[in-house]
């Protein structure tokens, strides 16, 4: 376990030296793990950067749980910790659409000094390109930041609109071929805005056959009535 700890203190302050060499920030504390094999077992440590009374307080937190594979670069602002953002939020502030990637097939970074050294060099150089803002304390960052989550909340939510509507499209295709039109109706009516030639004709068939066998053509709503409704869903080709 001793081991472990000296590897991660090591890998840390190596990666974050230049907070101390550039920035002015001094090491504050160091948290380790009594028992490392715990899926609890959190490695961390801070930095902080005091400043003068009308600022407030800076701090810059690396921890990693690796049993959970939790691993994070945190700014934060405010002896209260009032705002926090991480590096991957900075890049994306910085760099709209770009995404922090650790390349690396070994999640559980700790246990293995090469790959630890290799991720906490890149979170801190992500840091390094893009913390400026955070550094030169811009007000303004903060709503940046929000914003940044709000798009990420926004592009989940259409993700998971077309995955609930690919699974929709893939379940019509099997209702088809079992020649069950009423599910096939349930499935494809709510996203008649989207389908392809092949799958309306799938749908118009299917309300033929309903209506030839005397049932009505609409259907209940499955879940996903109104899906397109300002909303962009990617077009099956």
């Amino acid at each position: 376990m001793h081991d472990l700890i000296n590897e991660f203190a090591n890998a840390a302050r190596n990666a974050l030296s230049f907070l101390v060499a550039d920035h002015g920030f001094a090491e504050d504390s160091i948290t380790l793990p009594n028992n490392s094999n715990s899926v609890y077992a959190t490695y961390a440590i801070t930095y902080t950067r005091r400043e003068e009374c009308t600022l407030l307080p800076l701090f810059v937190r690396l921890s990693d749980t690796p049993a959970r594979g939790e691993l994070y670069l945190e700014c934060i602002a405010g002896a209260r910790h009032e705002r926090v953002c991480d590096v991957g939020e900075l890049m994306a502030v910085a760099m709209p659409g770009s995404e922090l990637k650790l390349d690396s097939a070994v999640s559980h970074a700790i246990g293995h000094p090469g790959v630890m050294r290799e991720q906490f060099k890149t979170l801190a150089n992500a840091l390094k390109s893009h913390g400026d803002r955070f550094f030169d304390q811009d007000d303004t960052l903060w709503d940046d930041v929000h914003g940044v989550r709000e798009d990420f909340l926004r592009q989940h939510e259409c993700d998971a609109r077309n995955r609930a509507a690919q699974q929709s499209l893939h379940e019509s295709e099997l209702a088809f071929k079992a020649k069950d039109w009423r599910r096939v109706v349930s499935l494809l009516d709510s996203l008649d805005a989207m389908l392809t030639k092949a799958q309306s004709a799938r749908l118009s068939y299917a309300r033929k056959q309903l209506a030839e066998q005397g049932e009505p053509r609409g259907a209940p709503n499955n879940g996903l009535r109104g899906v397109t409704d300002g909303k962009s869903i990617a077009r099956p080709r």
